[in-house]
């Protein structure tokens, strides 16, 4: 791209250049004739003055001659041929009048034919041409010496000759072209190769991290969009490798929870089949408890699985989520009675909201068994419903070891497990805060989260809008 434009601003030069040649020659060539009778004309007392109008003659490539207004000769150079020399008295007259009337000035412009060369003998292309023309420009201008008497300064000049400025021009813009292209040439390769090194290690990173490398670093600069890149694809590697670690650990953690209650019902079958009198309403009642906690663990994944691909839809309308609550509760409370767990219900006489109410059950019942996994030494649970603003929210308390802050961002991420102090419980699948996540960013101005610290229990809770009823 950068040479394909230097080539097309070299070309508009050249017509440029070349297009302007007539005009720029006339042009200079009138320059010089008011330069030179303006330096003849301030200094026509000097003594030296002839000397002046020699050199400049020769520097400038002119004729000059002065004149009194009798058209007597005052001043003269005889340094190249010229038109004005061969001027009778009476045609410097009327050029000194000319000037006169025109308020001291006058330019004279004029084609000279030369004669044709051909055919008298002479060797050369040059001495043999065809008839040429040019331009033959006189300028005059009056002045007045120290005694008063006016003189014309004539000066004269032919333009400079179209052939030998394009031939000159030609040259010229030849090297500047070579010279250019070369440049530009070299910086074109070494911008590319700039902007392309990053870029080919970005890519060749690219193609380790799409092998499954995820630990692979990308590096490159130089420019604003190639380091955003180089962060983007970071960041993409970073998550990359995080998704991994929890597949990873997803795929354990499902494989350990299948496999326990597989083990309990194989044994507990083979026991009754090897022993008939194990035939015992307890065992039965084992081997319906570990095959009700394998579908609740396949119920979990797949609901999971349809609200994260957006396949689960909501069915919303109003009800009380007090009364739901309450029965979710005293459902809780029976069942775990008996192990000496307390659940502590505090709430307003209603709450309306406008939601789904299988889902908002599914949520409460998650975080009531997320605490009941992580209870503290006291065994009790406390369950505050009230007003916040135009929401109803709910918030559900454990005095457990609680999580670490640096923790907390994690623990709604499918199966996450920390070393440190988050574990998993040995009850429940695993999944319930992903579900809890998922369900209420399902539901328009739903809001959840959590506050805990490490050694003082946590406290999980949601809000939903009041119903405008």
């Amino acid at each position: 791209m950068l040479l394909s434009f230097i080539v097309v601003m070299l070309g508009l030069l050249w017509a440029v250049q070349l297009g302007l040649v007539d005009g720029m020659s006339r042009f200079i060539t009138i320059n010089q004739l008011k330069r030179t009778a303006e330096s003849i004309s301030r200094n026509i007392d000097n003594e030296h003055v002839e000397k002046l109008a020699v050199t400049l003659s020769y520097r400038n490539n002119v004729s000059v001659m002065v004149i009194d207004e009798d058209g007597e000769i005052v001043l003269k150079t005889e340094t190249r041929a010229s038109l004005i020399s061969q001027l009778s008295q009476a045609e410097l007259i009327e050029k000194f009048q000319n000037a006169e009337s025109s308020d001291g000035v006058s330019l004279e412009q004029s084609e000279l034919t030369l004669e044709n060369l051909e055919g008298m003998g002479f060797e050369g292309k040059y001495a043999s041409s065809e008839h040429e023309t040019t331009e033959c420009h006189i300028y005059t201008a009056i002045t007045q010496n120290a005694e008063g008497t006016s003189l014309g300064v004539i000066v004269e000049a032919t333009s400079l000759p179209v052939s030998i400025i394009n031939s000159t021009m030609l040259i010229q813009l030849t090297f500047v072209s070579a010279i250019v292209f070369a440049a530009t040439f070299l910086l074109a390769y070494l911008m590319s190769k700039l902007i392309a090194k990053p870029i080919v290690s970005l890519n060749l990173s690219a193609k380790e991290l799409a092998k499954g490398k995820y630990g692979v670093r990308f590096s490159g600069g130089g420019y604003k969009e190639i380091e955003e890149l180089r962060d983007s694809l970071n960041t993409a590697a970073k998550e990359l490798s995080a998704v991994d670690h929890y597949r990873r650990e997803l795929i354990a953690n499902v494989s350990h929870d299948l496999k326990t209650p597989l083990t309990l019902i194989k044994g507990y079958a083979e026991m009754m089949r090897d022993f008939p009198c194990e035939s015992t309403s307890q065992n039965i009642q084992v081997v319906i408890d570990e095959t009700e906690r394998l579908s609740g663990l396949v119920n979990d994944m797949l609901d999971l699985s349809k609200m994260q691909q957006g396949g689960s839809r909501l069915n919303l309308e109003d009800f009380d989520l007090v009364a739901l609550t309450e029965e979710i509760v005293a459902r809780y409370a029976k069942m775990l009675q008996s192990k000496g767990y307390r659940f502590e219900f505090q709430h307003d006489d209603t709450a309306i909201v406008h939601a789904d109410r299988a889902k908002i059950a599914q949520v409460i019942y998650n975080l009531l068994s997320n605490a009941v996994n992580y209870i503290g030494q006291d065994k009790t649970v406390k369950i505050r419903q009230y007003r916040r603003y135009n929401t109803a929210r709910l918030d559900i308390i454990d005095n457990g070891e609680g999580i670490d802050v640096s923790e907390l961002p994690y623990i709604w991420d499918r199966y996450y497990k920390s070393e440190k102090s988050h574990r998993r419980a040995e009850a429940g699948t695993g999944l319930g805060l992903s579900i809890v996540k998922s369900v209420m960013s399902m539901h328009p101005g739903g809001i959840y989260g959590v506050e805990s610290s490490k050694g003082h229990g946590s406290k999980f809770y949601f809000e939903l809008p009041l119903s405008r009823q």
